[in-house]
């Protein structure tokens, strides 16, 4: 049984949603466990930033830009956009010891709290003013 079948069985036997569109997504966020985001080519998903304020612990594909972000919570949560390496990383996830899985919650909050409108604000204006200087 490969890894893909190994996350269906578990899939079949738990409680795991696809919530489809939702006007507001805070009661998720708090009956979450994990947040899956395995986006082919985003810029910054702001959701995913929302998730680990909540606590959830996010599993990315290296193509998104918040790979910066999640990979200094743990590197092992972003993987490559191929299914039977996020089955591998789900599983990962759901297979650790519940001190760990809080670490990395507690751990998620506070790399998240980092990124504020202020600080990309601040970070845009200092880029934009080196890349006017070299002009």
């Amino acid at each position: 049984m490969d890894n893909k079948d190994l996350l269906n069985e578990d899939i079949n036997n738990s409680s795991i949603y696809n919530i489809g569109k939702s006007k507001s997504i805070e009661k998720h966020l708090q009956e979450g466990s994990l947040y899956l985001h395995p986006a082919r080519g985003e810029a910054w998903g702001l959701s995913i930033n929302e998730a680990m304020l909540a606590g959830l612990v996010p599993i990315i594909s290296e193509f998104t830009g918040t790979r910066e972000l999640v990979n200094q919570v743990d590197s092992r949560l972003v993987c490559p956009l191929d299914e039977s390496k996020i089955s591998e990383g789900i599983i990962w996830y759901f297979n650790l010891p519940i001190a760990e899985k809080k670490a990395l919650s507690e751990k998620s909050r506070i790399v998240a709290r980092k990124y504020t409108e202020e600080e990309a604000v601040s970070n845009f204006k200092q880029e934009f003013t080196s890349v006017l200087e070299k002009i």
